[in-house]
């Protein structure tokens, strides 16, 4: 792996639902779906320990006893949004009356594919997200020209990309950035004895390495702000 420090952007040609996702779970996600491993073979209740390690072209940083990936939190402006309704029905009312009765079956609308939906999504306009990481810039490429959207509801036209644009920079502005003398948080990390003269942080409580919706993987961390 040629390891080198990148500037990640990716232009969005739609609105998007939802906050744009971590970079090492965007590659995370779509190298699995590269070696047939998909991720819907793990849910909550999968022991993290039974988690595949997946090798993402990305540099592991240690931070106290723990490892995380070389990439920053994404960096965007949003420029309107709004509250949107998101609504789904598979009609039976009249559909059974084109179809002879001995040939007629129950279909669950109360759940699974065919089941009803209406709910509230907030709605944001993007023109681009800016990742810093340092890792093998030609594999994130190769990765990342397979994701054609980002963020929820991809499938109904939101958070469509553009292109992507990976580019060499000279310095790592993956974790930490040095502007005045202060050293600035870029990455969500784990809380611990080494945050001494951190500028720009908060505290709070989640995952800072993928899976990040697994319960095991929440804990105090803290976040740039």
């Amino acid at each position: 792996m040629s390891i080198e420090n990148i500037k990640i952007t990716a232009y969005l040609k739609s609105p998007i639902v939802g906050d744009p996702p971590f970079l090492d779970a965007l590659l995370t996600y779509e190298l699995a779906f590269c070696i047939n491993n998909k991720s819907n073979k793990y849910n909550k209740s999968t022991p993290i320990k039974n988690f595949e390690r997946l090798p993402i072209p990305l540099v592991e940083f240690d931070i106290g006893n723990e490892k995380v990936n070389s990439c920053s939190n994404p960096i965007y402006k949003i420029t309107a949004e709004w509250n949107d309704k998101f609504s789904k029905r598979f009609d039976t009312c009249f559909l059974s009356l084109l179809i002879d009765s001995d040939k007629r079956k129950t279909i669950n609308t109360g759940g699974g594919y065919l089941r009803s939906r209406f709910q509230s999504i907030h709605v944001k306009v993007i023109d681009k997200v800016i990742w810093f990481a340092r890792g093998d810039k030609e594999e994130c490429q190769k990765l990342l020209n397979r994701i054609i959207s980002i963020g929820y509801f991809r499938k109904m036209g939101y958070g469509l990309i553009a292109k992507w644009n990976v580019e060499k920079i000279k310095e790592n502005n993956s974790i930490f950035v040095y502007d005045s003398g202060k050293k600035i948080l870029m990455k969500t990390i784990p809380k611990n004895g080494t945050l001494k003269n951190l500028f720009g942080i908060r505290y709070g409580y989640g995952a800072f390495k993928p899976p990040y919706w697994h319960p095991q993987n929440q804990k105090e961390i803290v976040i740039p702000c």
